[in-house]
């Protein structure tokens, strides 16, 4: 097999065998996002526009001894990442991002010994009687559609409606 010259300035066996970040961000494409990769290739980001505004993600570090695949990977990785923090900024809950992914970790541990952070599913076999810790308004009114889920919805009224 004859030897080629790679633009990266060394010879391989095959011309897509070229494993240098930069030369392997010149084959990736994600709609208009852009890939930056360090001068020393240590890292690489993606860069992109959301109303009008640049935006840059983390930045994702890169060994010298990675495989183009590698490469390929953690840059799927920084796309997937920017776009779950997009997410996280414009999924709302009563016009707030409870999920945003700005948070202080030490605010988000002080809810946590707070107490209220957990809520758990109602175990099946507890679940044909009224909880005490559920508001008053929800209690179980009929079987669901699938075995062992229940339909939660307001106490009946004295006639047995729930009108």
């Amino acid at each position: 097999m004859n030897k080629v010259m790679c633009r990266c300035g060394e010879v391989h066996n095959h011309p897509n065998e070229c494993a240098r970040p930069s030369t392997v961000m010149k084959n990736l494409c994600y709609r208009d996002w852009n890939f930056d990769v360090a001068d020393d290739e240590s890292w690489l980001r993606v860069r992109f526009h959301v109303d009008g505004k640049e935006q840059k993600g983390r930045k994702w570090r890169l060994s010298p001894h990675m495989l183009k695949s590698e490469v390929v990977q953690t840059a799927l990785m920084a796309v997937l990442y920017a776009e779950e923090h997009e997410a996280r900024e414009h999924f709302l809950y009563r016009g707030e991002a409870i999920f945003g992914p700005h948070y202080n970790v030490d605010r988000l541990l002080e809810l946590c010994h707070q107490g209220g952070q957990v809520e758990r599913p109602l175990d099946v076999d507890q679940a044909t009687q009224p909880v005490q810790s559920w508001p008053s308004v929800l209690v179980p009114v009929r079987e669901g559609r699938d075995p062992g889920t229940l339909i939660l919805g307001p106490p009946p009224y004295r006639d047995g409606s729930t009108k």
